[in-house]
This record gives C-alpha cells, structure tokens and sequence, in this order.
C-alpha cells in the first residue's frame, strides 16, 4: 500500500491571494500569457534603454564639467598672452624709438664732425651745443667774415633739410679776430 500523501494547507493566507486571487491562483490563456510576455519584454527593453541613456547622459556630463574646467584655463592663458603680446609690442615701439634715436644722433654728429673736419682756414670752433628740440649751436671764431659765409653754406650742403642761420657775429678780441654764432635744426 503506498503510503498516503499529506496535503499541505494554509490556514493563513497572504492578503494578495485572500483578496485578488482566485482560489488556485492566477490562469491565464494562451493568448494572455504572449501579451503578457511581450509587455513584460517591452518593459525590461525600456528599462535597459532608459539604464544606458542614463549612464550615456552622466557621461555627457563628466566630459562638460571638463571642458569647462579646460575653458576656464585656457581663458586665463589666453589673457595672460594678450597681456604679453601687449608687453612685447611695447618693446618692439621702444626699441624702433631707441634705433631711431641712435640714428639721428650718429647723423647729428657726423654733420657736426664733417663741419668741424671742414672749417675754412683761419677758423676754429669753441663750442658745439645741442639745443632742445633736435637742433645744434657751434660757436667759433674767424679772421675774415667770408669764412663764417662758406660755413654757413657747408652746414647748407651737408643736409639739404637743415635751416642753418648766423645768429650772431661780432668784432672782438685782440688780433682782428670775429666771434660767430651758427644754430640749425637737423630735423626739419
């Protein structure tokens, strides 16, 4: 004889089962149980779907942060490079000013050397001055008034932009000598 089976009962049901399941649980027919398992696939696709995006998104976001962090350096680099650029055209206009500069004093002075290398006889200078505002004083003396003349005319043919003029002469001294005043301004 085969031993008899006990069945098992429970006395306490869960709330579910007591109110919305029927007794002997849930049957579906076939038809049910295909859409119920294509909206239970659709689900866990819109779930897989809406996971990747998500992390996709938070991605997106890291790689934000960063190049927001890469904006905010370069902005700074990018100032500080303006502020040199700024720095080395400020250099660049000084050292155009000091080589012209040097250049119109090295013509100055070799005006003032070839008129000094190219007195008349008789004639030699006691002062070479530069006057402020570019231009030159030399003072001198002579013993004859056509020598301060073929003066004058030598500053004239050294540059033809000088306006050199006899500021002064005068009589004096001993030994017939004339005391003479030239100024010209080089940069006109």
């Amino acid at each position: 004889m085969e031993p008899a089976r006990l069945t098992r009962f429970d006395y306490l049901r869960a709330r579910f089962q007591r109110g919305v399941a029927p007794r002997g649980g849930i049957r579906l027919s076939a038809p049910a149980r295909a859409a119920a398992g294509v909206v239970g696939a659709s689900l866990l696709l819109v779930t897989a779907a809406w996971t990747f995006e998500a992390q996709r998104l938070r991605g997106l976001d890291d790689d934000l942060a960063a190049l927001r962090i890469q904006v905010r350096t370069s902005a700074g680099a990018a100032q500080q490079a303006i502020a040199e650029q700024a720095a080395v055209d400020r250099l660049r206009s000084l050292d155009m000013r000091v080589a012209l500069a040097r250049r119109e004093a090295i013509a100055t002075t070799n005006a003032v050397a070839r008129i000094g290398n190219g007195l008349p006889s008789q004639t030699w200078l006691t002062s070479v001055q530069a006057v402020p505002g570019g231009g030159w004083s030399i003072a001198g003396r002579s013993t004859r008034i056509a020598e301060i003349g073929s003066m004058l005319q030598s500053i004239a043919r050294l540059d033809g932009r000088t306006a050199a003029h006899l500021v002064s002469a005068s009589a004096g001294g001993r030994n017939r000598t004339l005391d003479f005043a030239i100024e010209w301004d080089a940069r006109r």
